[in-house]
């Protein structure tokens, strides 16, 4: 009964527990309650909750509290109670289909061309989770960026506007280093610029060149190219001679100059600032901002707060052969509801699509009528929390209803909410369950006004059983994994240091900053570690509980250390521990930029990001490039390696193949190819697209998948033939050599961990 009925593929709304739990015990304190709803996913064609209206019809909604009639609303005629405020409303003839609509499903869409979208509801507060969309779009590009990047991001801009509809978008291109340069884009055969030492000095020749800087992206898109085909980047500097022999490999210095990026923002913020509609600005740099130090973050953090006044938003893209402080940057997105995405080219395979994806997915919306999402609940339910790219409480939120607004429409956007029981209701609504209702507003491309709604009844129950067993335990561990995630993403404030970044102020100390910043990263994962083995110690801990008193009375059933209702989840939240983003950093910004996009992914895409999958297939008879490798799935474990199989580690955005040593022995032209082939097509339309690369076994790359994989070679023989049987058909020492091929690692199996976890 928990989840809404309607719509093709996916659902909008998925629960981790379909029964709300009453009683106040040890386990319901234990596992938090919640869902994510995916607002602006887009609904099948055809599909039987969508209805087109003349209107949208505000008064067939609850005149008290603003919410639809319901399939469990009370009827007589035009007359229907609400379930939400227990108020009675009236519908008028004229409305009498669209109540006959809103009573009959648990989610419909009403489109209007004509009629604009209702405002919130009186009663509703709104915490703020704010999202832009361009339409105007400022390219403020880091002029330390090598030629060879300006070359390969020509194409990729071109492409990436290519792909999508830029309508009435103007266009502005700002470079900057320890000045910037805002170039004359309505001379598309001319590469001219003006440079600028301060702000000031722009904003007294803006109103004079601003129809030069600020033209239309039909005609300013040649002239960007042109652009990007001029640019010469830093200097690289030859390798020093070295007078006695070395190691080390002589390589080019790059010559910065300045990195001023505080002023490139304060310029682009002035071309947008005198126009009406929602722009932003896309930076891309190759490193942090100068000079060092937590003054500059402050800095960006008054400059966002200024972007988000202005509907401005402010995405970054960053790559380079320096760290690019990605927590630091990312105060400049926070407040516009941004990101900061760390490519890995700036070739049209990644920043391209990075960047096609990102305008193409997140449409505007006009700023008169911002896209919102509206969330009731019945007096016997309560929303606590909201997670997006931040915790947000709703604790302020009056009459049990409360909205986000938005004026970026984010199709795979998923909003998390988190929720408790209530107080008790009055004697009109129903006390046996609990009722929630989403209404999202937002305006499509064409101008149409969009209002879905989805109404959703929770039973309640006072039994743990029961309970357990309407938990599902993928959104459920989808849901510890985003407060785990958005803990450990949180640069802890510390005595000498802003909100983690170490340096005093503008000392540009950026060795200081990193090593600060980098120990905070790993004090707060191994917090988030923490937190989730505490919460299966203390599942496990009540569960065992509850079995010394059942058994006391029947000894009938052998003791389990994990209720037999939540078999996968401790081995979710495992994969998560060990994932890329709370295990061992190697990067901090590629570790700290993926976690900004898992925050507000869907169920999907996060299972896909938490969870890791192996597939491994055998060597066909044959060998040769024409041959078909069949892979199936298996455990995500080391014992999976055999050298004659070829196996691939899928991370979702970064996929290893791993060639056993007879596949490797054989060179035919081709091979490789057959075995990339596959894997290419399973990674098209992946965003951002996966880095895949082949490595050989034995070999130092092949590491890289060897410490990703689970190390069941650890574990107990028995255990290691119920889940690979091929041991079995070993000699002794064959198998001792088989295992012996397995680096040491203090690593726990997934076993050990469990039992450590439960020993405590």
């Amino acid at each position: 009964q928990g989840e809404p009925a309607g719509g093709a593929g996916a659902p909008p709304v998925r629960l981790s527990c379909y029964a709300m739990h009453t009683g106040g015990t040890d386990m319901s304190r234990s596992v938090p309650a919640g869902l994510l709803i995916s607002p602006f996913r887009p609904l099948a064609p055809g599909s039987p909750s969508e209805v087109v209206a003349e209107d949208l019809a505000d008064h067939v909604v609850c005149s008290q509290c603003g919410a639809f009639p319901t399939p469990w609303s009370r009827r007589q005629g035009l007359s229907w109670t609400c379930v939400y405020c227990g108020a009675v409303g009236q519908a008028s003839n004229a409305s009498c289909s669209l109540l006959e609509t809103a009573a009959s499903w648990r989610s419909f869409e009403l489109r209007s061309a004509v009629a604009p979208a209702g405002p919130v509801s009186s009663g509703a507060t709104a915490p703020q989770l704010s999202q832009t969309a361009p339409s105007s779009l400022v390219f403020l590009l880091d002029g330390n960026l090598l030629a060879e990047d300006f070359r390969a991001m020509r194409q990729s801009v071109q492409d990436a506007l290519r792909a999508v509809d830029t309508g009435n978008a103007f266009l502005s291109v700002v470079v900057f280093t320890s000045h910037v340069t805002v170039y004359r884009l309505a001379l598309p055969d001319i590469v001219s610029g003006d440079i600028y030492l301060d702000d000031e000095s722009f904003a007294r020749a803006l109103s004079t060149h601003r129809q030069q800087y600020v033209v239309p992206a039909s005609t300013g898109s040649a002239g960007l190219v042109s652009i990007l085909s001029s640019l010469r980047g830093a200097r690289l500097e030859p390798p020093a001679r070295v007078r006695r022999p070395t190691r080390r490999r002589a390589t080019p210095r790059i010559v910065r100059r300045g990195r001023c990026l505080q002023l490139g923002v304060r310029v682009a913020l002035q071309l947008v600032g005198s126009t009406t509609s929602a722009a932003r600005i896309l930076v891309c740099t190759s490193g942090r901002p100068s000079p060092g130090g937590r003054q500059v973050r402050e800095d960006l953090e008054v400059l966002a707060r200024s972007a988000a006044v202005q509907s401005v938003g402010i995405d970054v893209f960053a790559r380079g052969v320096e760290p690019i402080a990605a927590p630091q940057l990312y105060a400049l997105c926070e407040c516009t509801g941004g990101l900061v995405h760390h490519v890995h080219s700036w070739g049209a395979g990644h920043f391209g699509a990075v960047l096609a994806d990102s305008l193409r997915e997140e449409q505007p919306c006009p700023q008169r009528t911002p896209a919102s999402l509206e969330i009731r609940t019945s007096p016997n339910l309560r929303a606590s929390h909201l997670i997006g790219q931040a915790l947000v409480p709703v604790a302020d939120a009056t009459g049990n209803a409360f909205a986000v607004e938005f004026s970026r429409v984010i199709r795979r956007l998923a909003i998390t909410v988190l929720m408790e029981h209530g107080s008790t209701s009055d004697g009109a609504l129903d006390e046996a369950a609990g009722f929630i209702q989403f209404l999202v507003r937002f305006s499509t491309p064409e101008q149409e006004q969009v209002l879905r709604a989805y109404s959703i009844r929770l039973t309640f129950t006072s039994d743990d059983s029961q309970f357990l067993q309407a938990v599902d335990e993928e959104v459920l561990a989808v849901i510890l994994a985003k407060q785990a995630i958005l803990h450990a993403n949180t640069v802890v404030s510390e005595p000498g240091s802003k909100n983690g970044v170490g340096g005093g102020e503008g000392d540009g100390n950026e060795e200081e900053d990193d090593e600060g910043t980098e120990h905070l990263l790993h004090v707060a994962r191994d917090q988030a570690q923490h937190t989730l083995d505490d919460f299966l110690r203390a599942v496990s801990r009540v569960h065992r509980a509850q079995q010394r008193r059942t058994q006391q009375a029947s000894r009938a059933s052998p003791p389990t250390v994990f209720p037999d209702a939540l078999p996968q989840l401790p081995r979710l939240i495992f994969d998560l521990r060990r994932g890329a983003m709370l295990h061992d950093i190697q990067d901090s910004d590629i570790t700290f930029c993926r976690r900004l996009r898992f925050l507000r992914a869907d169920v999907e895409e996060s299972l896909a990001l938490m969870r890791p999958q192996l597939y491994s297939a055998p060597l066909p008879q044959a060998l040769e490039p024409s041959s078909h490798f069949i892979f199936v799935p298996t455990a995500c474990e080391t014992l999976a390696l055999w050298s004659d199989c070829a196996v691939v580690l899928d991370l979702y955005d970064h996929i290893i193949i791993w060639k056993g040593s007879k596949l490797a022995a054989h060179s035919e032209a081709g091979l490789d190819e057959t075995l990339l082939s596959p894997w290419r097509q399973a990674a098209a339309g992946r965003i951002p697209p996966p880095r895949i690369e082949v490595v050989q076994e034995g070999s130092s790359m092949a590491r890289s998948l060897v410490c990703r994989l689970i190390p069941s070679h650890k574990d107990a023989a028995e255990s290691q033939n119920a889940r690979f049987p091929r041991l079995k058909e070993l000699s002794l020492p064959d198998r001792a050599a088989f295992l012996k091929q397995f680096p040491h690692t203090d690593a726990p199996s997934f076993r050990e961990y469990l039992a450590r976890v439960v020993a405590k």
